[in-house]
């Protein structure tokens, strides 16, 4: 029971001070606790790392999606121009050839 008392003191103790998680183990007096809580500060340190790579995949999965779909809708946007000008631009010539011809 002390062994956990004081494991929670230490992280509780370096935390507070503003260390970070890995100094935890300095603030403890016993052997077995230092390695209690060095045992806690890599999981602790590990399970944080895992979130960070998800949250890394979804924002790079989310930025290319918005990338693919951004550059969808200018080259949709740009044929339909482009296909507008030719239809303008074919019937302005046949319009004017028939003018000139008339």
């Amino acid at each position: 029971m002390h062994s956990i008392n004081s494991q929670q003191e230490a992280v509780a103790a370096s935390r507070s001070a503003g260390f970070s998680k890995s100094k935890a183990a300095l603030y403890t007096d016993d052997r077995q606790t230092n390695l209690n809580v060095t045992m806690q500060v890599l999981e602790e340190n590990l399970v944080d790392r895992r979130g960070r790579q998800i949250t890394l995949l979804i924002i790079v999965v989310v930025i290319t999606f918005l990338i693919v779909v951004l550059l969808s809708a200018v080259i949709f946007t740009a044929n339909l121009c482009f296909s507008f000008c030719l239809d303008f631009g074919s019937r302005l010539v046949t319009s004017s050839a028939t003018v000139i011809r008339g």
